[in-house]
């Protein structure tokens, strides 16, 4: 998010504000989905729980997390990308972070489904 908040500091002051709207919402979805990362349930049962973990769905919770993980390392390449086409910046690569957040955005929520399970 840094890197988003510093290209549209540098857009700012060159008075080019062409894409300053879109990065800003960029940025705030950024944000959102952060914060819904940092408060999401972390794990799949509490330490003194008496029920047994059901090994089978801690297994695709695993997998799940680390497809997430793709994603996210995705999004951070698109990033990379953006601050690096400072003056060249096209809605196309503005199109693609976007897309990558709503998809981790429906990725949050689809986890939080895992963990609560199928009788929640």
């Amino acid at each position: 998010m840094e890197t988003i908040e510093r290209l549209k500091t540098g857009i700012s002051r060159k008075r080019s504000l062409s894409f300053l709207k879109d990065l800003d919402d960029i940025s705030r979805q950024m944000d959102k989905a952060s914060r819904t990362i940092a408060f999401a349930a972390r794990g799949y049962s509490g330490v003194f729980n008496s029920n047994l973990v059901d090994e089978k769905v801690l297994s695709h919770l695993f997998k799940f997390d680390q497809s997430f993980q793709e994603e996210v390392d995705l999004l951070s390449s698109l990033v990379v990308k953006i601050s690096k086409k400072n003056k060249e910046l096209d809605s196309t690569v503005l199109d693609e972070v976007r897309d990558i957040l709503l998809k981790i955005e429906k990725r949050i929520n689809e986890r939080e489904k895992l963990l609560k399970g199928p009788s929640d």
